[in-house]
């Protein structure tokens, strides 16, 4: 599918919502903002941009339900986590207090997991009848790369179980050398001569 768009508009897709129904974009702002859009796979609409403002606004995901969007804003000054409804947009809650990103809800809807800094995060949530939030906990920390897709997508995700989580080490940590002394010799005994 082609995103109609003048050459002017730099988009980036960013996200699927669950049913497959709806394709997150992110757009750049003339302000240098960044803000999130969104357009119906089945091309009944045109492409809409859902959040428009001065801050910059990434990692859109939407709840499993379909009735909720969790996204980062930058709007306190760094970046938090935040949930509104969908797609209407109205009564936005904050969910991290320390810094967040890169949010992704559970599979059955009942957490909402994201990064601060090097902490992974959960908090429990309910989306039925209404939102509701707890209070986020430290699940693990790590030395996990962050955002190595330029922003555009979180870089972790978690089993349909919510127990297990897929994320990217950081190769600086995990670099090993190996040190081979008459190293000739080691090649002489693998590879023989004639």
């Amino acid at each position: 599918m082609e995103l109609p768009h003048s050459g002017s508009r730099n988009i980036w897709m960013t996200a699927w919502s669950p049913d497959g129904e709806w394709l997150f974009f992110k757009e750049a702002g003339e302000a240098g903002d960044w803000n999130i859009g969104a357009i119906r796979v089945d091309g009944t609409e045109e492409p809409q941009v859902l959040l428009d403002t001065p801050y910059v606004e990434l990692f859109p995901s939407l709840s499993p339900d379909g009735r909720f969007l969790a996204y980062t804003s930058e709007e306190t000054g760094r970046r938090e986590v935040y949930v509104r409804a969908f797609p209407d947009l109205t009564r936005k809650r904050q969910i991290s207090t320390n810094g967040g990103s890169e949010p992704v809800w559970a599979k059955n809807g009942g957490e909402l997991f994201y990064r601060e800094n090097r902490k992974l995060m959960s908090v429990p949530v309910r989306t039925q009848p209404e939102f509701s939030a707890g209070r986020p906990e430290l699940l693990f920390e790590g030395q996990y790369d962050l955002e190595p897709f330029g922003a555009d997508a979180s870089n972790y995700d978690v089993s349909n179980d919510g127990q297990r989580f897929i994320m990217i080490g950081n190769a600086e940590q995990s670099q090993q050398i190996n040190v081979v002394l008459n190293w000739f010799d080691e090649l002489e005994r693998r590879v023989p001569t004639p």
